[in-house]
């Protein structure tokens, strides 16, 4: 799609916003930016997924397996993993997560 085509698809899409689930898998979403070599970050999918989703907070989550480290038992998230999801947090996303 040409950016014309684009802007006229967002458009067209726009009374679907308040009604259409996004479901972001971030574990998948990381191993994209190696393998595509794009910079894809939390907040630049938010500002995308605007585009698709608005409204209340449950039609777009954000899927994320927590890292306690090497002590599972440990209530504590790795830094990185507690970094990761108040990114999400930030930008509006219902959070869910599972230990791994």
């Amino acid at each position: 799609m040409n950016k014309k085509e684009i802007k006229k698809f967002i458009k067209e899409y726009e009374n679907k916003k308040n009604r259409t689930i996004v479901i972001v898998d971030y574990g998948n979403v990381e191993k994209w930016k190696a393998s595509l070599k794009w910079k894809v970050d939390i907040r630049n999918m938010s500002q995308l997924i605007k585009n698709f989703s608005i409204g209340k907070k449950h039609l777009r989550r954000f899927y994320y397996g927590t890292d306690n480290g090497p002590n599972e038992n440990r209530k504590v998230l790795t830094e990185w993993s507690r970094a990761v999801l108040e990114k999400a947090k930030m930008n509006n996303y219902m959070i869910v997560t599972k230990d791994v």
